[in-house]
């Protein structure tokens, strides 16, 4: 399914912030998924797998990655459960096909780490204190490192992902 976004809402890429021009994308695929859940009373997971092509909801998962981590790091993405469904994804070849080679290498080795230690994927809290100590624990110092490679390449790769939106706008939504 497409979504649709007004041609009003996205800014001339000239000189913008990659992500200026992206979220209204990511705005009109959530929104649309949120009224496809609350309709039908599914989950939102079953929403975007019932209604959106793999591509569009690895698009969603980099929103979700780049978001996250900028905001709170990336204990603060995998804490709040959007690294799983990122890493059910083929995210890291999707980042690759749309020129965020260097997003895509540090994406591998977050998954790597994720992959191989239980105590991250076992990741919870049931409040601010518990949620606070996650950043201490040795797994989250190891994430450190990755998470300032990202932060040091995420312009770069959202520019080339606003890059390849552009160029395949009709994969992802309808110009209205």
């Amino acid at each position: 399914m497409l979504p649709k976004v007004r041609r009003g809402d996205l800014p001339d890429r000239n000189g913008e912030n990659a992500w200026d021009w992206l979220y209204p994308v990511y705005e009109a695929l959530i929104q649309t998924a949120l009224s496809h859940a609350d309709e039908r009373g599914v989950s939102m997971e079953q929403a975007l797998s019932a209604l959106f092509s793999q591509e569009q909801r690895a698009f969603l998962a980099y929103a979700d990655w780049d978001g996250q981590t900028a905001n709170g790091g990336l204990v603060q993405w995998i804490a709040n459960g959007y690294a799983a469904a990122a890493f059910d994804l083929p995210l890291a070849s999707y980042l690759d096909k749309w020129g965020a080679v260097h997003l895509a290498g540090i994406f591998r080795q977050i998954e790597t780490l994720y992959r191989q230690t239980v105590a991250v994927r076992n990741w919870t809290f049931e409040n601010w204190e518990q949620f606070a100590g996650l950043y201490h624990a040795p797994e989250a110092l190891v994430l450190n490192g990755l998470q300032t490679a990202f932060l040091d390449n995420c312009a770069g790769g959202a520019e080339a992902v606003a890059d390849y939106v552009q160029a395949n706008f009709g994969r992802f939504a309808e110009m209205v």
